[in-house]
């Protein structure tokens, strides 16, 4: 790697942090090979520690989530996730990536003539200094030639709608900050890039909750549930799937998780044979 691809590759990760100023607490960089790696920890927003429950721990999620569905796990500053460290990811995707599993996160976890495109996190052909002839499947439709890497900006010049380049997928976005967002929807989702109503209760004002990223008003009774045939937990007053086990007559999934879902387990005592409980399912 050239010391000017270095610099460059130092001066696309310090305009990223710009943008996302207060966001990219938790991203470390380091260089290996001719490769910048952005090691997440806890991609844009730093993760508070324990939000990972791992091998056989009943509760891999925090208040703040208040509900992940089964195989995510509860980011504390970005939402429910994919995953939060490599380990939580499968042997044909080991890499986690913002909160996301991918094949690959630099080019040299790719064959040679392959790179890894920051958007999809799979090995694709590189490209070359042709440019952006190799490059026709949008959105990826731009060559950087640093990355070899084919990809929707480099810039936010490179966007017109949605207007801003992701700094880190490389992708146009309609976010990277709150400031990007409008007063509809006035959180930046800063992991895909989106704006949306809110992500947590405490993004609502007014004692309304955040469900679905949008902030609505609590349910009182199961009639307010309708006709999704959800149950209302008053005490978060939100409608979910199950209050106790005895509400879950799955029996792939007879245990009522915290957040009102029936799961597979709580428990590792609640799977067969040497089987982990794992983000509430047995693995």
């Amino acid at each position: 790697m050239t010391v000017a691809t270095g610099e460059r590759r130092l001066a696309v990760l310090a305009r990223a942090a710009g943008a996302l100023a207060g966001l990219l607490l938790g991203a470390f960089v380091a260089v290996a090979g001719c490769e910048l790696v952005l090691g997440v920890a806890g991609d844009f927003r730093l993760r508070e520690e324990g939000t990972d429950g791992g091998p056989g721990t009943p509760d891999p999620g925090t208040s703040a989530c208040g509900f992940c569905p089964a195989g995510q796990r509860c980011d504390t500053k970005n939402g429910c996730v994919s995953c939060l460290v490599d380990e939580n990811c499968s042997p044909d995707k080991p890499f986690c990536v913002l909160g996301g599993c991918h094949s690959c996160r630099k080019n040299d976890d790719c064959a040679a003539g392959k790179s890894c495109p920051p958007a999809t996190g799979e090995c694709a052909p590189k490209c070359t200094d042709a440019g952006d002839a190799g490059c026709a499947s949008p959105p990826a439709t731009i060559c950087d030639k640093d990355f070899e890497a084919c990809v929707g900006c480099v810039k936010d010049e490179d966007c017109t709608e949605p207007p801003v380049c992701h700094p880190v997928l490389q992708q146009c976005v309609e976010c990277s900050t709150g400031e990007d967002c409008g007063a509809v929807k006035p959180v930046c989702q800063a992991l895909a890039g989106t704006c949306v109503g809110c992500i947590f209760d405490d993004d609502c004002e007014g004692g309304l909750v955040c469900v679905g990223g949008k902030c609505t008003a609590p349910c009182t009774d199961d009639a307010a549930c309708s006709p999704s045939k959800q149950m209302c937990n008053k005490a978060t007053g939100k409608c979910v799937s199950c209050l106790d086990d005895s509400t879950c007559g799955d029996f792939a999934a007879a245990h009522c998780s915290p957040f009102g879902q029936c799961v597979a387990c709580l428990t590792t005592d609640h799977c067969p044979g040497k089987l982990t409980c794992q983000a509430f399912e047995c693995r």
